[in-house]
């Protein structure tokens, strides 16, 4: 017997296969996209975290968030410190930490639970903490509640309260 041809029974596995390889690309990069968002969202949190502790000391620090065209999300960590004679100049030190990758979006909200995000385009996000209790002192844009971090789907919200100057990753 000659054939030339497929069977019915090999095209529909051939399919079935291929759907199966399909079916599983596209949930792997939904899934990387998912940790790229996760790893940004806890490196903001965790330098929050990190100016805010060593805000309570006795340098003053602020952190500025921002995106840098092409490059990802950036964070400026800006550091005063207070010179020992009062006729002496204080001393800066800035420390530029990558973020994120260049695939990420960020935006803010003023809302704690982040349901009208702001983007943040050419801008930046800029917080100071309270040196005495840790609380937000002073955020740039005024308000600022939630980050909102995004990739594809994918999409984590750093909150922060301002009482207390704690933040978590949601």
């Amino acid at each position: 017997m000659n054939n030339k041809g497929y069977s019915l029974l090999e095209a529909i596995i051939i399919v079935v296969i291929l759907g199966v390889i399909a079916g599983f690309m596209m949930t792997s990069s939904g899934l990387l996209d998912g940790r790229r968002t996760k790893a940004c969202a806890d490196n903001i949190s965790s330098l929050l975290e990190k100016v805010r502790a060593t805000n309570l000391g006795k340098d003053e620090v602020t952190i500025n968030i921002y995106e840098d065209t092409g490059k990802g999300i950036k964070a400026d960590i800006v550091t005063k410190v207070k010179a020992k004679n009062p006729s002496d100049p204080d001393k800066l030190s800035r420390v530029t930490e990558d973020v994120g990758n260049d695939n990420l979006e960020i935006s803010y909200s003023t809302d704690l639970s982040g349901s009208s995000p702001i983007m943040l385009g050419s801008g930046s996000m800029e917080f100071s903490f309270n040196r005495s209790t840790g609380s937000v002192k002073n955020t740039t844009p005024a308000g600022i509640k939630c980050i909102i971090v995004r990739r594809g789907t994918a999409e984590k919200k750093i909150k922060i309260y301002t009482e207390t100057g704690k933040v978590s990753v949601e």
